[in-house]
């Protein structure tokens, strides 16, 4: 915030460093997913009730609150359909590292991940169907 107020320009070498940087965060990120999913095994790849809840919300209560919070906004047709769909995305990778740094379950993480990417192959075709239609 300081730098945009002053209008300071850091030289063009650290900018492409901290591009090169952030655009490794992903790639490492499925890297370090693949590592925690290995060390269980895929047999303890379950889903269980945590994780349907997880998914539950992600892709159903996540989705109706974006759009009726944004219909009752007065929000466009575009606007609304394009939060309601991105509301429905997979888990964040990263969410794998941040776990594993504070000390939580990264395992729990990593499989929250994979799952919520799996079902977004189903939900998210269908939302993309179901907005034209809702509106």
């Amino acid at each position: 915030m300081i730098l945009l107020v002053t209008g300071f320009k850091p030289p063009q070498i650290l900018l492409k460093i901290s591009n090169y940087m952030g655009a490794m965060v992903t790639p490492l990120s499925l890297l370090f997913i693949g590592k925690c999913i290995h060390q269980h095994g895929l047999r303890n790849l379950r889903i269980d009730k945590y994780q349907l809840a997880i998914m539950f919300v992600r892709f159903i209560i996540a989705p109706l609150i974006t759009f009726y919070t944004l219909r009752f906004a007065g929000c466009s047709e575009f606007v609304t359909q394009v939060f309601t769909v991105l509301s429905a995305m997979p888990s964040a990778m990263q969410i794998t590292i941040v776990a594993a740094q504070y000390g939580a379950d990264s395992h729990f993480a990593a499989v929250s991940a994979t799952t919520t990417t799996i079902a977004s192959l189903l939900f998210v075709p269908v939302y993309m169907y179901l907005m034209p239609l809702l509106w």
